[in-house]
């Protein structure tokens, strides 16, 4: 039975089908101005895939209809509520501004789009969007739709410098304000959340996936082998193989969470809902405390980057921070915290060249 929804202010008929590879793949008709249009596009599909010529029917060229259908088939699913919302408000971009034939859109007509969001966004911001779109364009090529690579050569312009790296994380100075106004009991799982965040580095969905199995009391380590993907409510793969890990952390931390109330599957569990509390309320939470904190505002992917930089800040190898993160490499933990490694750069600079001056 096809699915039907509204998307902003558009309908969607949405039918799924098996693959020889045992893999499900969707099917959709976006743009639909009513719901009764969005049935009818329905009831078309579900036609089209008793008789097994669905695959004619959703060969669609319009670079915006293609977008919602390698989203909903390859991305919805593996995505955190957060990053999902990333790649819908790229879809909304495409639908203004690419909504058109694959072949008709051309590299000048892309950089231009470019120029024109990037005027008044930062560098990550266009990065990501720009990032989505090509990920979707190269699907588009492999399934043989189009050879027109629009992106390619293609640059970034931003007017925009973003936000100051410093307000990024918290010092340590903040790390102590915020730790003085945590609740830590089981009563209060968004606090033990955020000290977990603060103590591992793990991502929202790592510490929501935790199991009681996850914790190792004699060895003083936390497993981190799956995510919890809040927006299907099942547990799924970690973002890459390196996010799979056993980290050391301190007894104070495993003594706090020994103190909570588990189900069989999750280590963080409502009594209400029987699930791990939301981001929405536990971001909710960091915000409050940032306020009683007197410090300024975080996400809790903020409080990853925290734990990273209080760990560089003591002089630990990048190497190992990496591993730490569950980083897919080296390079991407050089490059997430460049800003940070710079300014130890300079104070290690001054500390050899004081070296040498008493030589």
């Amino acid at each position: 039975m096809a699915s039907v929804y509204k998307k902003g202010k558009t309908w969607t008929a949405k039918v799924v089908v098996k693959q020889p590879d045992g893999t499900n793949k969707a099917y959709t008709k976006n743009g639909l101005r009513t719901k009764s249009a969005a049935q009818a596009a329905g009831a078309e599909l579900e036609l089209s895939k008793k008789n097994k010529t669905i695959d004619q029917v959703n060969r669609s060229d319009n670079f915006f209809e293609y977008y919602e259908m390698w989203f909903t088939t390859y991305k919805e699913n593996t995505l955190s509520p957060s990053t999902i919302k990333l790649y819908e408000f790229t879809g909304r971009l495409i639908e203004k501004n690419l909504n058109k034939p694959i072949q008709q859109i051309t590299r000048s007509e892309f950089q231009t789009f470019l120029n024109d969001y990037g005027a008044t966004r930062s560098r990550t911001a266009i990065k990501k969007v720009r990032s989505h779109i090509t990920q979707a364009l190269m699907s588009a090529i492999d399934d043989g739709i189009t050879t027109n690579d629009f992106t390619a050569r293609t640059t970034l312009i931003y007017g925009n410098k973003g936000k100051p790296a410093s307000l990024k994380f918290w010092n340590k100075q903040d790390v102590d304000k915020v730790i003085n106004n945590l609740k830590l009991s089981p009563e209060n799982l968004s606090d033990v959340m955020i000290y977990t965040a603060l103590q591992t580095g793990a991502r929202f969905s790592e510490v929501a996936g935790l199991s009681p199995s996850s914790l190792d009391y004699e060895n003083n380590t936390i497993t981190i082998n799956k995510n919890w993907n809040e927006k299907i409510q099942k547990f799924t793969p970690t973002k890459n193989e390196q996010s799979n890990r056993t980290i050391k952390v301190s007894a104070k931390l495993l003594s706090l969470l020994q103190t909570l109330k588990p189900s069989k599957e999750h280590l963080f569990v409502s009594q209400i809902t029987k699930r791990p509390p939301s981001s929405t309320s536990v971001n909710k939470r960091l915000k409050t405390l940032a306020t009683i904190s007197e410090v300024h505002e975080l996400t809790y992917h903020g409080l990853r980057h925290t734990h990273a930089s209080m760990l560089l800040s003591e002089s630990i190898l990048i190497q190992y921070i990496s591993e730490r993160l569950g980083h897919e490499n080296t390079t991407i933990t050089l490059q997430t915290y460049a800003h940070l490694l710079s300014e130890k750069r300079e104070k290690e600079e001054n500390k050899a060249i004081a070296f040498f001056n008493n030589l």
